[in-house]
C-alpha cells in the first residue's frame, strides 16, 4: 500500500488569429496545482499480482496577462483562470508465465468530469468562458517485458485511448481524433544501485471527419514520437 503528492507547474501559452482588424491575441499565464496518489499492489502468488491506484484530479490556478495585436494599436489586460487535469483510476494485473517473462494488461478511467469549460476573469474586460465538454474515457494496454540478463529488461507494449472530445467542442485549439493507438519500446538496465529506464513511443490518432455545422468542423488527425529517459539511484 503506497501514497504520496504531487506539486506541479502549469503554463498556458496560445495565439490566435483574431477579428477583422485585429492580427491576434496573445494569452500567456502560469500557476501551480497539487494533487495526490492512492496505491496498492496484491500478488496472490509468485507469477500473479494486483494492482490498482486513484490519482486525484489537479486543480491548477494560472495567472497572466492577454494582448490584442494589430498594426494600428496594442490592448492588453490581466487574466486569472483555473484549469483540472483529470483524476484517474487505474486497474493492472501481470502474469509471470516463465522466471524471465512478464505480460501485463491495464486499464485507465479518466475522469474529465471537472473540465467542461474554463472560465477567464479578465481584470477590466469582464468574464469569458471557453467551452470544452471534454468527456471521461478508457485508455486500454498490454504490455511485456523479458529479461535478457540479470541486469537488462526489455519491454515493449500497446495501448488504445477512446475520444475525449465531441463533435460539437473539436476545434483547432483543442483538437482530437476517433481514439487513439500507442506503440512503445523501451528497456531498463540496473547495476548495483544504478538504474536507468529509457523508453520510445509512437502515437497516432484515428482520423476524425467533424461536419458542419460544428463550429470545428474539418478533418483531424494526429502524429506523435515520444523519446523518454530517466536515471535512478538507490541509497
Amino acid at each position: 500500500i503506497g501514497a504520496s503528492a504531487s506539486v506541479g507547474y502549469g503554463m498556458f501559452d496560445l495565439t490566435l488569429p483574431a477579428m477583422p482588424g485585429i492580427s491576434t491575441v496573445d494569452w500567456e499565464a502560469s500557476g501551480f496545482g497539487y494533487s495526490y496518489q492512492l496505491g496498492v499492489i496484491y500478488a496472490p502468488a509468485d507469477w500473479l499480482t494486483f494492482g490498482s491506484s486513484y490519482q486525484s484530479k489537479t486543480r491548477v490556478e494560472l495567472d497572466g496577462n492577454v494582448a490584442l495585436k494589430s498594426s494600428s494599436m496594442n490592448m492588453e489586460d490581466y487574466f486569472s483562470t483555473v484549469f483540472y487535469f483529470p483524476g484517474r483510476v487505474h486497474f493492472g494485473v501481470g502474469v509471470k508465465p516463465t522466471e524471465k517473462l512478464l505480460i501485463a494488461a491495464d486499464a485507465t478511467y479518466m475522469d474529465y468530469s471537472s473540465t467542461r469549460r474554463v472560465d477567464f476573469d479578465y481584470k477590466t474586460w469582464g468574464d469569458n468562458s471557453i467551452k470544452l465538454d471534454w468527456k471521461s474515457h478508457w485508455v486500454y494496454g498490454v504490455g511485456a517485458e523479458y529479461a535478457a540478463t540479470d541486469n537488462l529488461k526489455l519491454r515493449s507494449g500497446m495501448s488504445y485511448q477512446e475520444k475525449a472530445i465531441a463533435d460539437s467542442a473539436v476545434n483547432p485549439v483543442t483538437p482530437d481524433t476517433n481514439g487513439g493507438l500507442t506503440a512503445s519500446l523501451g528497456f531498463g538496465w540496473k547495476k548495483g544501485n544504478l538504474g536507468v529506464d529509457a523508453t520510445y513511443v509512437h502515437a497516432w490518432g484515428l482520423d476524425r471527419e467533424v461536419p458542419l455545422p460544428n463550429p470545428g468542423a474539418g478533418r483531424y488527425g494526429a502524429d506523435i514520437n515520444i523519446i523518454s529517459a530517466a536515471a535512478s539511484y538507490r541509497w
